[in-house]
């Protein structure tokens, strides 16, 4: 089951990923299913961030300041960007209200 990823949801790395920076672009692969997901240098960044468990406002937040990016532009591109790394089964999500 997929959660709806919104602000507060707390998201985490899937367990089973491999990864390492190849050149600019970042190179995941499960070592459970075989898949394998190139990441940008700023989707890499952001499998960084997610080292420890955090929430989506707080991941974003972080972004912007590092990128120097407006925020509702940070919002829209990392949900859309989670939703996909949680369509191949990468990251977990968690409503904090489940906690």
């Amino acid at each position: 089951m997929t959660l709806d990823i919104q602000g507060r949801t707390i998201v985490s790395r899937g367990e089973g990923w491999l990864t390492a920076w190849v050149g600019q672009e970042y190179v995941m692969m499960s070592a459970e299913t075989g898949t394998c997901i190139s990441l940008s240098e700023t989707g890499g960044r952001i499998w960084e961030l997610m080292e420890h468990s955090r929430s989506v406002d707080s991941l974003c937040k972080e972004l912007g300041e590092e990128y120097q990016a407006e925020l509702g532009v940070v919002d829209h591109d990392v949900l859309v960007f989670l939703e996909n790394l949680q369509a191949e089964g990468a990251i977990v999500a968690t409503d904090p209200a489940e906690r």
